[in-house]
């Protein structure tokens, strides 16, 4: 499996792995493992999973557990898919270890330093712990950072979200069918005389159909009223910064060549433009204004 996906990398000659992305597919793993349990078969996780995952002063653990939960499957996939992105790109340049890290650090750090400004507020999600990666790839491989920075946005904005929403929808009418499908199922089980167990079953998926419901209803309601804040994503990055500056000295001085080439062609395309303006100014000559005789 290993071998399989480390080639397929490889063709896509993207992220220039040597190694299996341990880090990467760890963090990946834990947050969509702790997702998919906690869920219960919905989109949403219930309100109060989050509350007891969610950074608190009462669980001294919320301040890893609120890292790997989210509040909606767009919060979900819009932090996985930068966190795979980035976590890949990051992981050519430095060990797996080194990647766990700095999620941990940047999103741990952040959240203190949130909780001291905002105290008793409730935190969730991964995003301060990406922002940490997101500054480690930029300052250690800043063509990639460059590229994945352009085009993430995009593929989140453009393609995944409205494949999302495409799916939540078909999902909700799906859910609607099978209500009225089971409520037809009870009315005919009576009017049969059915058993009573017959009945207490179809009663029992009718109840576990109007759960999901619910619970995708207020999970999607929560998700659109949650806010995000911009200073964690900050205090990650910052973070993240310090962890390359202090730990990875070396790999960050290897970096400076992609730096100058970036700069060089930046420069030179603004003095490129820049020169195609004075030729434009030259090229304008002055009208004279004729006078008759």
């Amino acid at each position: 499996m290993e071998r399989f996906i480390l080639e397929a990398i490889g063709k896509a000659n993207m992220f220039g792995l040597r190694k299996f992305p341990y880090g990467s597919a760890v963090l990946a793993g834990i947050i969509l493992a702790l997702y998919y349990f906690l869920s219960l078969g919905t989109p949403y996780i219930t309100d109060s999973s989050l509350r007891g995952l969610a950074l608190n002063g009462q669980n001294p653990l919320s301040i890893i557990s609120h890292l790997f939960i989210h509040v909606g499957i767009f919060h979900l996939i819009g932090n996985l898919i930068p966190l795979l992105l980035f976590g890949l790109a990051l992981e050519a340049a430095v060990l797996s270890i080194d990647v766990v890290l700095i999620f941990l650090m940047a999103g741990t750090g952040a959240s203190l330093l949130f909780s001291i400004v905002n105290p008793g507020v409730p935190l969730i999600g991964a995003s301060a712990g990406i922002s940490g990666i997101l500054t480690s790839v930029m300052l250690l491989r800043p063509k990639a950072a460059l590229a994945l920075l352009i085009a993430t946005p995009l593929l989140i904005s453009f393609v995944i979200f409205p494949g999302i929403d495409y799916a939540g929808k078909w999902y909700d009418s799906n859910l609607a069918s099978q209500k009225v499908a089971l409520k037809e199922e009870l009315k005919v089980a009576v009017e049969q005389n059915k058993t009573p167990e017959v009945i207490m079953q179809i009663n029992q998926s009718l109840e576990k159909t109007q759960t999901k419901i619910e619970v995708t209803q207020d999970g999607r309601q929560r998700e659109a009223a949650t806010p995000s804040d911009f200073l964690v994503h900050v205090y990650g990055a910052m973070i993240g910064g310090f962890y390359i500056y202090f730990f990875k000295r070396k790999e960050l001085l290897a970096s400076e060549d992609e730096f100058v080439t970036i700069g060089a062609f930046i420069f030179g395309k603004l003095d490129s433009l820049q020169e195609m303006l004075k030729g434009k100014e030259k090229g304008k000559a002055p009208k004279r204004k004729q006078k008759s005789a």
